[in-house]
């Protein structure tokens, strides 16, 4: 686990540096303003800063779709390291721009390192975090944005102007560090996220038994599983077929995701306000005459954003760790709840659930108390007793597509595939690492998943919903520093607890080898939606409606800038509610179509097994949008 833990550190550490270069442009602003106006001349000054600020989306969407494929042909670390080698070469370019148009094209270049390295080191620490506080360290990894932004501004600021170089010596200082950070990525020794090239899959023979405790013991009355080999048991079924991992299908899976789709859109929302704010937070602080120079603006602003983003992230993080293991609480209760009303009448619903099967155990759902389910073995279809399904997953789709609590149990066969990839995509955990249980079925893991996704939107729209409130609240605070400074710290952190849950939900929604893809998609998405257009944007607005004059901006013009930022968050409200609300019933059971009496999610194909939780339509038909 050591092992696991300082590579996520060492990721985060990138991260950081990963923010502190973007913090860079916005925090040196008069320099780069200076720099604009002498090429440019002094028309739109505020256009061309906020294009500069967003313009690396055009290498992050290209490279997005491209690392998505990637994963399932290469080592995934190996395209991380060299998406961050051409990121610093990126850098490298930047310092030595001879005009602003060379520039424009350096900080295009850099968001393909940054591409290559969010779409695999997520789901990488999705994997190998610890279960009970997973979302924890996810928050971390997203707590380098406003830390490492903030530190940014101020590092921008500082040395941009300490330095003849002027805007370009902040360049040049981080392109060494940031060149041995890359190299160091290839020489990482951990295993890569699942269902990327590489990956590992369980041991078959400690995942791979019918009848087991919950420990991993066998049961007094276990059975061991058969060969997996074929030539070994003839009249086995054949594998099911790999998962289309073209581009193509992948992106139709990632896009037909309702949650996915809600989640994304929310956060590109969230996105376009935090990043278009942050953009100009510094030039608010000096036209509203609330500070006299942009060093001590930047560096103010960033304190503010350091402090409250790096505690509001973690804090989200802790929140959401709780959330998932009060949701795993609730359906647990609910299933005790049925299994006490169902009385006698569960040995009926297992032996119906057993018939036209051969012998072997049965496994069952309940939710433990630290977030993960537990497996609890059954003695088969002789025994005559399964728990019945928690309330509302009659008949349900689980997570994976197969359908759940077929007639009255929630009992589930353990599989017995003849293809080995078969049977550990079915039975194995979602990935090799620790942070999973050992043994888990398909169904098992379906059920959980969707509990963990209930518990990260339960966090984000609750915290975006009262953000959003207090940050429009900004505008009205512009009378004094102390006022804008206070409401500004507290919107920030409210905001930033729903950081690092966003792109968590994200994750969850979909089946792990999408992942990496989904991941893009999602940034794509944020950022062409989001913090890419804000600053183009915003810089229109603030030159219509509170443009340079001999005597300032006018503070009315930029008030009204402000509150159409923050206003913007009302579309993340929105979107993440409704996320919150197809989530919920999907787990708990009120919206689930009814399916056959004797499906076993247990059973499915590999494919099925493998599919995320909200996934495919032909997997997961409730949560796509070809459902109403």
């Amino acid at each position: 686990m050591a092992n696991y833990r300082l590579a996520i550190i060492f990721f985060i550490c990138i991260n950081f540096c990963i923010y502190v270069d973007r913090g860079i442009v916005p925090g040196a602003f008069q320099q780069f303003d200076a720099m604009i106006e002498r090429e440019l001349g002094p028309d739109n000054v505020d256009t061309y800063f906020g294009a500069l600020t967003s313009v690396f989306i055009i290498g992050y969407a290209v490279a997005s779709f491209v690392v998505g494929q990637l994963v399932h042909l290469a080592p995934p670390f190996r395209i991380v390291g060299s998406g961050l080698l051409l990121w610093t070469a990126s850098i490298v370019l930047a310092a030595c721009a001879p005009s602003y148009w060379v520039l424009l094209v350096a900080r295009g270049l850099s968001g393909v390192g940054e591409a290559s390295f969010q779409c695999i080191i997520a789901p990488f620490i999705d994997d190998f975090a610890p279960q009970d506080s997973k979302a924890l360290w996810i928050g971390a990894f997203y707590a380098a944005i406003p830390v490492g932004s903030a530190l940014g501004y101020i590092y921008g600021a500082d040395v941009a102007s300490a330095s003849p170089l002027s805007w370009r010596a902040p360049f040049v200082a981080e392109a060494p560090v940031l060149l041995l950070l890359a190299v160091a990525v290839f020489f990482v020794n951990v295993p890569p996220p699942k269902g990327m090239q590489g990956a590992k899959l369980v041991p078959q023979a400690t995942a791979q038994v019918s009848g087991g405790d919950v420990d991993g013991a066998p049961h007094a009355d276990a059975t061991p599983a058969p060969s997996a080999d074929p030539s070994a048991d003839p009249s086995a079924a054949p594998s099911a077929p790999a998962k289309d991992v073209s581009l193509a299908v992948g992106l139709c899976r990632v896009l037909r995701n309702r949650v996915f789709m809600l989640v994304a859109l929310g956060y590109a929302a969230y996105n376009y306000s935090l990043a278009g704010f942050g953009a100009f937070a510094p030039k608010f602080l000096v036209a509203l005459r609330l500070l006299k120079d942009e060093s001590e603006a930047s560096t103010i602003f960033g304190a503010v954003l350091c402090v409250s983003g790096f505690v509001g992230t973690l804090l989200g993080g802790y929140a959401t760790d709780k959330a998932i293991a009060w949701v795993v609480r609730r359906a647990a209760a609910a299933d005790a709840a049925a299994a006490g009303a169902a009385g006698a009448g569960s040995g009926r619903s297992a032996g119906r659930a057993g018939r036209g099967r051969s012998g072997g155990g049965r496994a069952s759902l309940a939710g433990g108390a630290s977030g993960a389910p537990l497996l609890r073995a059954g003695a088969g279809p002789s025994a005559g007793g399964t728990r019945p399904a928690p309330r509302g997953t009659e008949g349900r789709r689980s997570f994976g597509g197969e359908t759940a609590g077929g007639g009255g149990g929630y009992a589930h066969d353990v599989v017995h595939a003849a293809d080995p990839d078969t049977a550990l995509a079915s039975i194995a955990p979602p990935s090799p690492g620790p942070a999973h249980p050992a043994g888990e079925t398909a169904a098992a893991a379906s059920y959980r998943r969707s509990g963990e996704l209930v518990g990260i939107l339960i966090v984000s729209a609750v915290s975006m919903t009262t953000g959003a409130a207090l940050a429009v609240s900004i505008a009205f605070a512009t009378g004094s520093l102390a006022a804008y400074l206070g409401v500004t710290a507290a919107a920030c952190l409210l905001l930033f607890t729903s950081n690092g849950s966003a792109p968590l939900a994200m994750m969850t929604a979909v089946s792990p080898e999408d992942r990496a893809l989904a991941m893009g998609v999602g940034q794509v998405i944020q950022h062409a939606l989001g913090d890419v257009p804000a600053p183009t944007i915003i810089g229109l607005i603030l030159d219509s409606v509170a443009p340079k004059t001999a005597h300032g901006r006018s503070r009315e013009g930029l008030e009204l800038t402000i509150l159409a930022i923050m206003g913007w968050l009302g579309w993340a409200v929105l979107f993440w509610l409704a996320s919150l609300a197809v989530g919920w019933r999907f787990h708990f059971g009120r919206d689930a179509p009814q399916g056959e009496e004797d499906a076993h999610p247990a059973t499915a194909t590999a494919a099925e097994a493998g599919a995320g939780p909200l996934g495919a339509p032909e997997t997961a038909r409730l949560l796509t949008t070809d459902r109403v």
